[in-house]
């Protein structure tokens, strides 16, 4: 069966990314991965940012495969999963684990701050996945 990986933080992109899937018919038939990231804590000018945060982004986390499962209840074949850690490099490591055939996800998420910083997590996974990689703009 065919894996479909829908990472998701809970932001208007990527609960498009879900819906374009859905209307498209990518998901259809398929094994749907959905996974979300809590960022972990990071260095900026010699302060640690994030851990202070860290059972808020839980629960944002929580809330988002919450949401994507609400969006999917008519599929049958879904699993969730949260990974903590660089959102890019859990994405493309689960992705791997799984052997996930396409990747479907939002142009740009929650993470402003983590962008600056550490990259867009969508450009950054187009260009290190093994798997095809659909990246959609709201």
């Amino acid at each position: 069966m065919l894996k479909v990986l829908l990472p998701v933080d809970g932001s208007e992109p990527s609960r498009h990314a879900i819906k374009k899937g859905i209307e498209e018919g990518l998901l259809k038939g398929k094994e749907i991965h959905v996974i979300t990231v809590v960022p972990g804590a990071v260095l900026v000018g010699g302060y640690m940012v994030g851990p202070e945060m860290e059972e808020t982004n839980q629960q944002l986390a929580e809330d988002a495969l919450n949401e994507a499962k609400a969006m999917l209840a008519d599929y049958e074949n879904v699993v969730t999963v949260s990974r903590k850690g660089d959102p890019a490099t859990e994405i493309l490591h689960y992705a791997s684990e799984i052997g996930a055939n396409l990747i479907v996800m939002g142009h740009r998420g929650l993470g402003t701050f983590s962008k600056i910083f550490l990259g867009s997590v969508s450009s950054r996974v187009l260009n290190h996945s093994n798997c095809s990689v659909l990246i959609v703009k709201s």
